[in-house]
C-alpha cells in the first residue's frame, strides 16, 4: 500500500472541489437554458399561431402535420432556422435530454485530466450505457 502525502491529499481534494463546481455550473446553466427555449418555442407559437390560443383543440390536432414535431435533430435545426415554435420547444427538450451525457463526458474529462484510471473507465461504461439507451428507446 502507498502512502499519500498531505499535500497530494489537498490537491486531490481541490481537484474533487472544482469538478464539483464545473459539474454544477454545467447543470444549472443547461437547465437555464434549456428553460429558456422552451418558454421562447411556446412564446413564438403564441405569436405566430394566435388561433392557438382560442381553439381548445386545433383542427386535425394532434394527427395533422402541420402540428408534428421534427423526428431528428436535422428536422429540429431546420425548424429552428424557419422560426418555428414548436422546433424551438424541441431543441430545449433535446438540450436537456444532453445535459447529462455532457455531464459524465467532462467528469471523463476531468479523470482523466486528474490520471484517475479508475474513474475514467467507470465514467465511460456510464457513458456507453447512457449511449446505447438512446438507441435502445
Amino acid at each position: 500500500m502507498t502512502t499519500v502525502s498531505p499535500s497530494e491529499l489537498a490537491r486531490r481534494d481541490e481537484d474533487a472541489a472544482r469538478l464539483e463546481e464545473r459539474i454544477s455550473n454545467l447543470l444549472r446553466l443547461g437547465v437555464a437554458a434549456s428553460l429558456a427555449l422552451v418558454v421562447t418555442g411556446t412564446f413564438v407559437s403564441f405569436v405566430r399561431h394566435p388561433e392557438y390560443l382560442v381553439v381548445p383543440q386545433p383542427p386535425g390536432w394532434p394527427s395533422s402535420p402541420a402540428f408534428a414535431s421534427a423526428s431528428t435533430v436535422s428536422g429540429v435545426v431546420a425548424g429552428v432556422r424557419q422560426l418555428q415554435g414548436r422546433a424551438i420547444v424541441d431543441l430545449g427538450l433535446l438540450l436537456l435530454i444532453a445535459i447529462p451525457v455532457v455531464r459524465v463526458l467532462l467528469a471523463i474529462v476531468e479523470y482523466f485530466r486528474q490520471g484517475d484510471w479508475a474513474y475514467v473507465c467507470l465514467t465511460t461504461l456510464v457513458l456507453a450505457v447512457l449511449i446505447l439507451s438512446f438507441y435502445a428507446g
